[in-house]
């Protein structure tokens, strides 16, 4: 007879707000830079989108 088995559990960690600063948006792109993050949400809205959304591309 076996143990009980041990399921691996994926974590997804989404970081919110994307373009409310320049520090935020700075901050979330090291994360996914890093692979520490799974997604991203952004406020598209913001005058910061213009500046910050481009580097988005490169992630």
């Amino acid at each position: 007879m076996s143990g009980p088995s041990q399921a691996a559990h994926e974590v997804l960690l989404c970081a919110d707000d994307y373009a409310i600063s320049a520090g935020v948006s700075r901050g979330i792109a090291e994360l996914a830079e890093a692979r520490r993050i799974s997604a991203a949400s952004a406020i598209v809205t913001l005058p910061r989108w213009v500046d910050d959304g481009p580097a988005l591309a490169a992630l």
